[in-house]
């Protein structure tokens, strides 16, 4: 009965000790806190928006079949700005320290900018100045963003790693201490069994 109750006490005080461990005000978060990535990317997308409704590929000097394929990713690039990235930054801010909010943003981004740089580099080579150095800034403004959500990527999932290692360790602390206390118990009762046969011996 001694045995059961020195566990229980252990149990719940341990359990207490986690529970204040998470609640107790001042204590460090378990990750950075980030703002959204919209704020990150709306200055770049903006620019690619007027450079990609600014070229005219249709009056560049190249092939036909060049021209169709242009003009098909320009519509690509605008059809994603509309429909599917303001979805997707939407999930991202909404919970922005969550790896699995933030990574289809940022790989629609890396698919939107792949498309720019073949618009701009079809524009360096057949369209006028004005257009191919728009098109040149709006691929440079969103290397840039790309480049700052990368490494936001990379810190969050470095942070994550480290908040999950930490629980590992404070998980096994637990378990060895308990593992700990229930052999000390069952020793404290082995040895009580034994001073009680020794007396039971003697009185005999």
């Amino acid at each position: 009965m001694h045995l059961v109750s020195g566990l229980l006490f252990f149990s719940l005080s341990m359990t207490s000790l986690g529970v204040h461990a998470q609640t107790a005000p001042g204590a460090p978060a378990s990750a950075p806190q980030y703002a959204g990535i919209s704020g990150v990317l709306q200055p770049a997308l903006a620019s690619v928006r007027h450079a990609v409704e600014t070229a005219r590929p249709d009056k560049w000097k190249i092939s036909n079949s060049l021209e169709d394929e242009t003009i098909k990713n320009i519509h690509s690039i605008e059809h994603d700005m509309d429909a599917t990235l303001p979805q997707l930054l939407s999930a991202a801010d909404t919970r922005p320290v969550l790896l699995s909010h933030v990574l289809p943003a940022t790989r629609n981004v890396d698919a939107l900018y792949n498309v720019l740089l073949r618009v701009a580099a079809t524009a360096k080579v057949a369209a006028p100045n004005e257009q191919t150095a728009m098109l040149e800034d709006a691929v440079a403004q969103l290397q840039e963003a790309k480049r700052v959500l990368e490494d936001r990527v990379r810190e969050q999932a470095a942070a994550e790693e480290k908040r999950v290692n930490d629980l590992q360790v404070s998980l096994k602390a637990s378990q060895d201490a308990l593992a700990k206390a229930q052999a000390d118990a069952a020793a404290a009762t082995a040895k009580s069994g034994k001073k009680k046969s020794a007396k039971s011996s003697r009185r005999k």
